[in-house]
């Protein structure tokens, strides 16, 4: 799937591209979610907003647990959409099987979970609060994923001799 070197979890999740059941949505969003929801769907009502909505939290809620954290329920992510997606084709045009895609930010609104791996680097979790995503929509399935990747190593910079001291005079 992904190289273990490079990720530190990776989150992905597969749903029909068919509405919630209903009552179910109610239970997924969260604070900013159904008015975001409302305003996708006026846009593009041929995908099933809350679906992906569940699929994008699922995904997310795969890489945390792949990661060690303990349950998360669907009020410990906030899920953003980063661009709209162009507006639905016309009436005419429309079939039950819409091509779509885009990416999605994932909040988690609780703190980040240890690490599952003896092997993890010590002090703080790398972890990141904020997650990024990507989604599509194409044959009758949607499909959500995120992949948090490992921090890049960036080298300390060794101090040159001349600077670490101030040069003593002779007296």
């Amino acid at each position: 799937m992904a190289p273990a070197a490079r990720f530190l979890a990776l989150g992905i999740d597969a749903e029909p591209h068919a509405p919630l059941p209903p009552g179910v949505c109610g239970a997924v969003a969260f604070g900013p979610e159904p008015a975001r929801l409302r305003a996708l769907t006026a846009r593009r009502p041929d995908v099933a907003w809350d679906r992906l909505l569940f699929s994008a939290k699922e995904s997310v809620y795969k890489a945390w647990s792949g990661y060690g954290g303990a349950w998360l329920g669907f009020e410990d992510v906030e899920v953003a959409w980063e661009a709209a997606p162009d507006e639905a084709p016309p009436p005419e045009a429309r079939t039950d099987d819409p091509a779509a895609t885009g990416r999605f930010r994932a909040r988690l609104l609780v703190p980040p979970p240890e690490p599952a791996s003896p092997e993890a680097p010590p002090g703080p979790c790398p972890f990141p609060s904020l997650l990024h995503g990507r989604w599509l929509v194409r044959d009758g399935l949607l499909l959500t994923a995120v992949a948090v990747p490992r921090p890049v190593p960036h080298p300390h910079p060794h101090p040159s001799p001349s600077r670490t001291a101030p040069k003593e005079s002779a007296r």
